[in-house]
């Protein structure tokens, strides 16, 4: 559970510490930079939580593979451990691509320039 949290923690301050030549590029629009701001942080909270949930499955998966002969219905349950973690994958994918959308509706917004680095990489 901490590894993706930590990965999700790293990510969030890779694609922050990317800000090395971030720039003032206009009009701050005031109420629409402190909404999408205050969006981040719900976005964030919502990122980190499904963080942890693919985390766990990803452990519960494991744990299965691990000791197949001892659970109940063996290959089936594991198997169905690795559908339920994919989909968390997804859904994590999905928080964190609407995290990136947020940071560009910031950077509108807020009039500051994010270069975001490490483009491309992504969960496995």
């Amino acid at each position: 559970m901490k590894q993706l949290q930590s990965i999700f923690i790293l990510s969030i301050c890779l694609v922050l510490s990317g800000v090395s030549g971030a720039a003032e590029t206009g009009m701050i629009n005031i109420e629409t930079c402190t909404d999408d701001l205050e969006n981040l942080q719900l976005l964030t909270s919502d990122a980190s939580e499904q963080a942890i949930k693919t985390n766990r499955t990803f452990s519960e998966k494991e744990e299965c593979k691990n000791h197949i002969d001892e659970h109940e219905h063996g290959q089936e349950a594991c198997d169905n451990l690795e559908t339920d973690y994919q989909s968390d994958v997804f859904e994590l994918r999905d928080d964190l691509r609407e995290l990136e959308n947020r940071l560009r509706a910031i950077q509108r917004s807020c009039g500051f320039d994010f270069i975001l680095s490490n483009r491309g990489r992504s969960l496995k």
